[in-house]
């Protein structure tokens, strides 16, 4: 059996932080939390791009960076 594998790969993610996620995506479902933040389904805010993707909320990560 095989896997299709859909995601994208390193070299083409966008981690620019002078981008508000919540102007991209729009939060649907919490799917879970843990210590370190909490995993969210979310939507493209793009409708010509329909694309679903897990987001996940680090509050306050700067202030937590040595534990």
């Amino acid at each position: 059996m095989s896997a299709t594998n859909d995601f994208m790969p390193a070299d083409e993610l966008d981690f620019r932080r002078d981008i508000d996620p919540n102007s991209l995506y729009e939060l649907v479902t919490l799917l879970g939390e843990g210590s370190y933040g909490a995993v969210y389904s979310a939507r493209s805010r793009d409708s010509s791009k329909q694309e679903d993707v897990a987001i996940k909320i680090i509050p306050d990560a700067d202030d937590d960076l040595t534990s």
